[in-house]
């Protein structure tokens, strides 16, 4: 821009009540700009950051204590319990009725009933499995409330604190705030798995109702022959009875009760085995989708040990072939 001189400034006079018209703050002294905030939920926690981090300090104190006290209570989880209490004892008695059932299938002659004993064994251990993983999410329900507010909770809250403080000044803030998030996920799947997994139990129960009882199976046992037979419960525990009696005499009434023993323990095995194992998968599905959390489950075990429980046709044919030769 070229100096102007001296010569081609010229005085010009204004009057008095002359109005002077210019645009909204171009003589306003330039002023610092306020520092901007980034807009959406980012934005309104960092205008009220103080108020979020004391916020935040308050609910780790509370789960720390307060909550930690309620969810490590076993009492808290009662009904949960109470169910879990009912499928172990309908394991006990199943797990005495197949030893016994198995035992006494293997005293009688030729070895015409090998093959369902050897199956009956089979289903002993995999009983054996299912009482371990009752007891295991019995334990679990208590542990997983402690561990969860105890630990991962406040953590997931020091995490969020540390992304605020360290916001626009540090490449960790995004980091902190993405490991906070996948605590908080991982701290739900863990107190959510165990009794969302009986919830369902419970419902695919009042479908297939399974009700062995010890104590009613022993007594139903001193009953009738006849009455006795209903229950294949009752019927498989007065098998040695009936050999000491007669011990070639194996009809297919009794084949019919040991396969339904063995759906009864094949429904057990989902209940109690496949479907916590599936609700856990749903959960790490859902957080795999929002977080990005994938955990692989052990689902060939599983496999493998339902096609071992499972009796073929070959076993049962192979059963009444010996049962028609010794007849014949």
């Amino acid at each position: 821009m070229s100096n102007i001189e001296a010569d081609d400034i010229q005085i010009i006079e204004i009057p008095e009540d002359a109005v002077i018209m210019t645009r909204a703050n171009a003589l306003a002294p330039e002023s610092e700009p306020e520092p901007g905030y980034p807009s959406g939920p980012m934005g309104a926690i960092m205008r009220f950051r103080f108020f979020v981090i004391g916020l935040l300090v308050v609910l780790g104190i509370v789960s720390a204590w307060p909550l930690r006290e309620v969810f490590s209570n076993p009492e808290t989880y009662g009904a949960t319990i109470a169910t879990l209490d009912e499928k172990k004892n309908n394991v006990l008695a199943m797990v005495a009725a197949s030893t016994t059932a198995s035992v006494a299938i293997t005293a009688v002659p030729d070895d015409v009933g090998t093959p369902i004993a050897d199956k009956l064994m089979d289903l002993s251990s995999n009983l054996m499995l299912i009482l371990a993983v009752i007891y295991l999410e019995k334990y679990l329900l208590t542990i997983f409330g402690f561990t969860v507010f105890t630990i991962i909770v406040p953590l997931a809250l020091l995490l969020f604190i540390l992304a605020i403080v360290l916001y626009d000044r540090s490449m960790a803030s995004g980091t902190f705030a993405r490991l906070a998030r996948k605590l908080i996920v991982l701290g739900t799947v863990l107190v959510a798995t165990v009794p969302a997994g009986v919830f369902v139990t419970n419902m695919i129960d009042s479908t297939y109702e399974v009700s062995y009882s010890t104590e009613a199976a022993q007594e139903e046992a001193t009953e009738e022959e006849a009455e006795s037979a209903d229950n294949p419960l009752d019927f498989i525990l007065s098998i040695p009875e009936t050999i000491a009696d007669a011990a070639s005499n194996i009809s297919g009434e009794l084949l019919n009760q040991v396969n339904r023993l063995i759906e009864g323990v094949a429904v057990m095995l989902v209940t109690s085995c496949v479907i916590p194992v599936l609700v856990l998968l749903f959960f790490l599905w859902m957080a795999n989708l929002l977080l990005g959390i994938n955990i692989e489950a052990p689902r060939q075990m599983l496999a493998s040990r339902a096609r071992r429980m499972k009796i073929t046709r070959g076993d049962i044919a192979a059963v009444k072939q010996g049962i028609q030769k010794r007849k014949g």
